[in-house]
């Protein structure tokens, strides 16, 4: 059963980076400051881990990674896309073994032995731009055709 939730949450997610969701306030995501301030500066590609096939080339895919994320409180840029006053949101989506989880963008299948998953997302005018998982205070995780992409903070 794991491996069907697994399976089914990841075939979901690998149609881009999460760029499917729109609904922003359905979850209770906070957009207090203090719950994102760990996510600005500048985030570099560190790894890319294969979960499934593929569309986009790796050369295609190491071009759109060659300049690094970048967060600041007025201004966001991500593989080639620049926004002036992003909205940006925290929500911290718990969940348990074998309880199937609310329909987010997060990405259960990565790391799967925690109890819940840190999510931040930008949005443009409130409309969803991007969401990556908080691994850690210096990795965060998209998904991007059938690639973990992971980056760290410089």
């Amino acid at each position: 059963m794991k491996i069907i939730i697994i399976l089914s949450v990841l075939l979901f997610l690998s149609q881009g980076c999460t760029k499917n969701i729109v609904n922003t306030n359905e979850h209770n995501y906070s957009t207090k400051p203090d719950e994102y301030n760990n996510m600005y500066g500048e985030w570099k590609l560190s790894r890319i881990e294969e979960f499934g096939g593929h569309l986009v080339t790796d050369e295609k895919v190491s071009l759109l990674l060659s300049n690094p994320i970048i967060i600041k409180k007025d201004y966001f840029s991500f593989m080639g896309e620049e926004l002036n006053h992003p909205i940006y949101q925290y929500h911290k989506i718990e969940f348990e073994e074998g309880v199937v989880p609310e329909k987010t963008s997060a990405f259960y299948g990565y790391k799967m032995e925690r109890k819940y998953v840190d999510e931040f997302r930008v949005l443009k005018n409130e409309k969803f731009v991007d969401a990556f998982e908080i691994i850690s205070n210096d990795e965060i995780l998209c998904l991007f055709d059938g690639r973990f992409l992971i980056f760290k903070k410089n």
